[in-house]
């Protein structure tokens, strides 16, 4: 899961499907306030904020509970990252879905 995150926009898995969601991907991974470069790493914050297993469900719990003053940088990319599991079966962890991204990466 070390593939950074940059190499997703040079895949040459061009599916339509896959496209939308690395642009939603990249998009909640440039809204996180700090400098995410790989994919687990991005992984790993998520969990640590929403100290919970990234699925769907928390994170909307979390997004319910969050103090935007503080952490809006957080929030906003939390409500994109939604959109990602719009494409999957209710239930399924951002790990999941992730390793499913890898799994059609051809670089």
């Amino acid at each position: 899961m070390d593939i950074i995150v940059e190499q997703l926009t040079q895949s040459n898995n061009k599916g339509e499907e896959f496209k939308k969601i690395a642009t939603i991907l990249l998009k909640s991974i440039n809204d996180w306030p700090i400098e995410i470069i790989t994919l687990e790493q991005f992984v790993n914050e998520v969990r640590y904020f929403i100290q919970n297993v990234h699925t769907k469900n928390n994170i909307c719990f979390t997004l319910n509970r969050v103090n935007y003053s503080v952490n809006s940088w957080q929030a906003e990319s939390l409500y994109g990252l939604q959109d990602v599991f719009e494409f999957y079966q209710d239930g399924i962890s951002l790990y999941d879905i992730i390793k499913d991204i890898l799994s059609k990466v051809k670089i």
